[in-house]
């Protein structure tokens, strides 16, 4: 794992989208999520450091850049990614628009969060040991823990300490996160999982 901390923000001044991008996020992220309505509300936080991933209205991230290199001035890395409300947006490889799906969304800024202060993406497809990679993939197929054990002639106790550890890796709790992150890494073939455990 990487020493540097990392920090989501999301600016919204919708409750609603606020809420359930909290409900999404903390599912599923070990990183602190911080929910605030107005960009100015950043300076009840001076402690923040390392590195952040700011999720907001890129209008409103273009008027308040300024007071946010400020604000944001012990911190490593920002990247901004735009939350998008358009029902068929531009494509943007740094969005997520509110009708993407839960699964996706958290697959992106768990990729986004591993990307920032390194160079490379997919480390910690490296990080996750042959024996992980096993319980990953069984998992992704649908398989319960007792499943996985029985299959891997482990103990029920062991596939949990595994999970466990994949999901400090990846930063990802969830069955569905997890699923969705193993079809993009191309630990399983999507073929071989129910579409509907991504929903």
């Amino acid at each position: 794992m990487s020493s540097h901390s990392n920090h989501v923000i999301v600016i919204c001044n919708s409750d609603i989208i606020l809420k359930g991008l909290a409900d999404i996020l903390n599912d599923c992220l070990s990183n602190e999520v911080l929910l605030l309505h107005k960009t100015n509300e950043l300076i009840d936080y001076p402690h923040l450091s390392g590195y952040v991933l700011l999720i907001m209205p890129l209008i409103e991230f273009k008027e308040d850049e300024s007071f946010l290199k400020q604000a944001l001035n012990n911190i490593n890395e920002i990247k901004h990614v735009q939350l998008i409300y358009a029902e068929k947006p531009e494509v943007a490889s740094l969005a997520i628009n509110i009708f993407d799906n839960s699964a996706f969304i958290i697959t992106k800024i768990n990729e986004l969060l591993n990307s920032l202060g390194s160079k490379n993406v997919d480390k910690t497809i490296n990080e996750l040991t042959r024996r992980e990679i096993d319980v990953l993939q069984l998992l992704a197929k649908g398989l319960a823990n007792k499943e996985i054990a029985d299959k891997l002639c482990i103990s029920i106790h062991t596939v949990i300490s595994h999970r466990k550890n994949i999901s400090e890796k990846t930063g990802i709790k969830s069955a569905s996160g997890l699923t969705m992150y193993a079809v993009l890494k191309k630990i399983v073939d999507i073929d071989e999982i129910s579409t509907s455990d991504l929903i």
